[in-house]
């Protein structure tokens, strides 16, 4: 109606410009200052805004889910017609062939994922930036991709306003090269990225490669070298891998023990008739639950333990299948000699033994996967995994002592036994053998442990805020040895490689003075751990004791393993996979945050994403699909500018006529 009444005044305008000019210009400047077109046209495109942007927001939740699904960027116009037929009206403006409108390209896909990204990203840096302590840590790891491309994945640690430890990842980088010093550039340029201060970065976590922990040239000597209070941490978990591969290797027996379960493994990865033979066995002999076969890899860290749980559950039924396969042309040689040496009393009791003694070592390692671990806790338990191991040698474990059940306490003159159905070499040199081989596998367990986990140097310095560790009657100079190591390195004024003087961490007076107290406090807390202790009672005084809190940031604070980057990777191969192997590496970062740190769909700030999503910049689709919603509601943006042209045309005759006339 407002159209129709300023498009009856243009009109009338016309047929009286031969009257008198003052009803021309009466006429016509009342139809050119009418504010209701505007009013119209400000209203449609308010609301025709609205409607472009729940149809934006609609398809940004789509996108968010192909992200978090791993689901290909391909799919997305199938599930727009999926949403569409199951009544998503929001999507319906992309039902049209012809809208500019789709954002089904890869590009306008990257844009999405990286508003996402970005959404998410600032409130991790957020969080870090605005922590009381403004002190934060580093897990690193490097990897190749299936596209053989070097990257190296950044996880970030601090503790959070409430005392709780946060782990989140950061991102990943393409390398050019596997260096130390492309490592450190690459990861510097991030931190300067992100405005993350060098200068607050107080520990780094890597495994024991010589590029991350090189004396010289590695990547955490580098960054010491910028910042001298900085902390390099070894990775509980490798340091673990590494201590089990090596004791076992030292016992000659359990290098074939390990050969013999990777042939089986093979034989079972690769013939699915084999698999299918050992499958009927398992349910001819009651064993159909037990778990499959695989191959010890020590870069997998739970696959001995895996492989031997299976064993230990199918022992009879791997036994009847080798019998069975032997007899097979195809297989016989590889499974007569395998039959030789797995049906043997000493075989099979190293099997329940490691499944003893191994399973220990795989409790320890999941404890040490969990993403916000302190040393002082995960120390505890390697100790006390020691000690069950001690024990092992004087108690049979449960599955070994499940084990001596089934066979006869004293071996038969014939050199055989009856184990379950199957019969099997069992002499008195197998047994002299096998408990020559479990004292020394389990010595060197013992050892190896106690030399790849120490209790030497700053970490285990921190073990001294440990409730639970302190005394029940401690004296006055409890702690005070390991708070002085503590204090040597936080303490003291510093000159890092450039000659630039850093001003301690903490004050190492006050911090002696509130030791004092604070021991008491965790004397009347003992039940609590660190975390508990500092979250619970130590950081709501944090004004009244500020060194002795800044101390507990810095022991939560220090990350003990690198887990979390292998999580990272293993996200990012399920990202980027042979099907998907055209991926950069930034599509796979703004993926990878996604997958790993977007929260629930329903918990998202979808609002805040479409406004950096807008803001990135100029959205001529957008704009144009607003005015195509505007126009189909009846405001016509082209009538609307012919009238303000016509009236601008009408406004210059009038003075023309005035000017006349005067």
């Amino acid at each position: 109606m407002a159209r129709r009444s300023i498009l009856v005044q243009v009109v009338a305008t016309r047929l009286t410009i031969f009257f008198p000019s003052t009803i021309i210009i009466f006429d016509c400047r009342a139809a050119f200052a009418r504010p209701s077109l505007q009013e119209d046209m400000k209203s449609a495109t308010t609301t025709a805004y609205g409607k472009i942007k729940d149809t934006t927001v609609a398809l940004m939740r789509t996108v968010f889910t192909m992200a978090k699904e791993q689901i290909s960027n391909r799919k997305l116009p199938a599930l727009i017609d999926m949403q569409i037929s199951n009544g998503c009206q929001a999507l319906n403006p992309l039902q049209d062939g012809s809208s500019q409108l789709q954002y089904t390209h890869h590009e306008s896909l990257d844009d999405f994922f990286l508003s996402i990204r970005t959404v998410i990203e600032r409130q991790i840096l957020s969080n870090v930036k605005n922590c009381p302590f403004k002190i934060y840590a580093a897990q690193l790891d490097e990897a190749t991709d299936v596209s053989n491309l070097s990257t190296v994945m950044v996880y970030i640690r601090f503790v959070n306003c409430d005392g709780n430890v946060e782990s989140h990842f950061l991102s990943v980088k393409e390398l050019s090269a596997c260096s130390a010093g492309e490592i450190y550039n690459a990861v510097s340029l991030l931190l300067a990225d992100k405005d993350l201060d060098v200068g607050n970065l107080i520990c780094i976590s890597t495994d024991g490669a010589s590029v991350m922990r090189g004396q010289k040239s590695g990547v955490t000597t580098r960054f010491k070298d910028v910042n001298p209070y900085l902390v390099a941490n070894h990775c509980l978990a490798h340091r673990l891998a590494l201590a089990s591969e090596k004791a076992a290797n030292m016992v000659p027996y359990l290098v074939k023990y390990i050969r013999d379960l990777n042939q089986m493994g093979k034989l079972l990865k690769f013939s699915p008739k084999l698999l299918r033979i050992l499958e009927a066995a398992k349910v001819h002999h009651g064993e159909a639950k037990a778990k499959k076969i695989k191959q010890v890899f020590f870069t997998r860290w739970l696959s001995f333990n895996d492989c031997v749980e299976a064993l230990v559950g199918c022992i009879d039924s791997v036994i009847a299948w080798l019998v069975q396969i032997s007899e097979e042309r195809a297989h016989k040689a590889i499974a007569s000699g395998l039959l030789k040496r797995v049906g043997t009393y000493q075989f099979i009791a190293m099997t329940y033994f490691s499944a003893d003694a191994i399973g220990l070592l795989a409790k320890l390692c999941k404890a040490m996967q969990t993403e916000t671990a302190v040393y002082s806790d995960l120390k505890t338990q390697v100790d006390g995994t020691v000690l069950a191991l001690q024990t092992l040698l004087t108690v049979d474990g449960p599955n070994y002592e499940e084990f001596l059940k089934c066979v006869p306490s004293v071996p038969s003159s014939e050199g055989k036994s009856l184990f379950k159905s199957q019969e099997i070499r069992d002499t008195i040199s197998e047994r002299e053998k096998f408990q020559a081989n479990k004292i020394r596998f389990t010595e060197e367990l013992v050892q190896h442990l106690q030399t790849w986990f120490p209790d030497s140097g700053l970490m285990d310095s921190f073990c001294v805020l440990d409730p639970q560790k302190l005394p029940d009657s401690p004296d006055s100079q409890y702690g005070l040895p390991q708070l002085q190591s503590i204090v040597d390195h936080f303490g003291v004024q510093k000159t890092d490689k450039e000659g630039k003087i850093h001003q301690p961490i903490i004050n190492a007076t006050d911090c002696k003075l509130e030791w004092a107290i604070v021991k008491s406090m965790m004397l009347k807390n003992k039940t609590m751990d660190t975390q508990s202790f500092f979250r619970e009672v130590l950081n709501k005084q944090r004004e009244v004791y500020p060194n002795m809190c800044m101390l507990y940031a810095l022991a939560l604070t220090c990350p003990v393993t690198s887990v979390s980057c292998e999580r990272g990777f293993s996200q990012y191969n399920l990202i980027k996979t042979a099907h998907r192997n055209l991926l950069t590496v930034t599509h796979v970062n703004d993926l990878a945050m996604i997958s790993v740190e977007g929260p629930h769909m329903h918990k998202f700030d979808f609002d805040a994403a479409f406004e950096v999503w807008i803001n990135m910049k100029k959205r001529l689709g957008f704009a144009n699909m607003v005015k195509k919603v505007r126009n189909s509601e009846g405001v016509d943006d082209d009538t609307f500018e012919n009238i303000q042209v016509q009236l601008d045309r009408m406004s210059q005759q009038i003075c023309a006529l005035e000017k006349d006339q005067l």
